[in-house]
């Protein structure tokens, strides 16, 4: 009884893998048959257009002209500060960020008034 449940079995695989393949080689003559059924036509056809186009050479040069000084702005910038302070580097190593807003600012500083850390000061109240 074994022998025959297990034969059932292989036999049953095996069928269901030949139906399988054989679906799915219907399905491939199916789509080779509307693949060849399908048709081109050409609605307009292709013509030389009188004059090339081509984008505004102007136009384009303009925008990368433009672009190209909006980036360089801030070296400018730097340029013009450094020939404004006599070719001077205008911050030095030595100067640190609380006393640039110290110089800026000194109504909010107390310079007597250090909190203990060198570069940190306290604000008035």
């Amino acid at each position: 009884m074994k022998q025959l449940n297990r034969d059932y079995q292989v036999i049953s695989t095996k069928h269901q893998e030949l139906l399988s393949r054989r679906e799915s080689a219907k399905l491939g003559e199916d789509v080779e048959q509307t693949a060849s059924d399908v048709t081109f036509r050409v609605i307009d056809p292709p013509f030389v257009p009188s004059k090339p186009s081509e984008p505004s050479k102007l136009l384009l040069n303009s925008i990368v002209l433009v672009a190209a000084l909006w980036r360089c702005r801030s070296a400018v910038a730097l340029l013009i500060a450094d020939q404004a302070s006599g070719g001077r580097p205008a911050i030095t190593g030595e100067t640190t960020r609380s006393s640039l807003a110290q110089d800026r600012y000194p109504d909010s500083f107390s310079g007597a008034e250090k909190a203990g850390n060198p570069g940190t000061y306290r604000f008035r109240p």
